[in-house]
C-alpha cells in the first residue's frame, strides 16, 4: 500500500512537472512572440519618424524655394520692367500694351535731366 501510495504520489508528481515545463515553454513562446512584436513596432515608428521628418524637412524646403521664388521674382521685375517698384517704394504698375507702360514708367519715375553748359569760348579778339 506504501508503494502504491508513491506510485500514486510520484505519478501525480511527474504529471505536474510535465505541466510546468508545457507552462514554461508557452510563456517563453509568448514572450518572444511579443519581443518580435514589440522590435516590429518599434522599426515602424522609426520609419515613421523618419518619414514625418522626411515631410517637415521638405515643407521647409518648399517655404524656402516658394520664399526664394518670390525674392527672385521681384528682382526679375525689377530688372526686366523699369516701372516695378516695392510696395515700399511705390505703386507696382504692370499692362499688357508695351507702349502704355513705357509711358507709364516715364510718367510714373522721372529721370533726371542732365543739364550741358559749355562755357563761352574767348576769341582773339576779345
Amino acid at each position: 500500500m506504501k508503494n502504491s501510495f508513491f506510485w500514486i504520489f510520484a505519478l501525480q508528481q511527474k504529471k505536474v512537472d510535465e505541466d510546468v515545463i508545457k507552462l514554461a515553454k508557452d510563456q517563453k513562446i509568448q514572450k518572444e512572440q511579443l519581443y518580435a512584436t514589440i522590435i516590429q513596432l518599434q522599426t515602424q515608428l522609426h520609419i515613421k519618424q523618419e518619414l514625418e521628418l522626411d515631410i517637415q524637412q521638405l515643407k521647409g524646403s518648399l517655404n524656402v524655394l516658394k520664399h526664394l521664388e518670390h525674392d527672385e521674382d521681384a528682382e526679375v521685375l525689377k530688372k526686366t520692367h523699369p516701372c516695378h517698384h516695392d510696395t515700399m517704394n511705390g505703386p507696382i504698375m504692370h499692362s499688357g500694351n508695351p507702349t502704355l507702360t513705357s509711358h507709364t514708367c516715364e510718367l510714373s519715375s522721372p529721370q533726371p535731366q542732365l543739364e550741358i553748359t559749355i562755357p563761352p569760348t574767348k576769341t582773339k579778339n576779345q
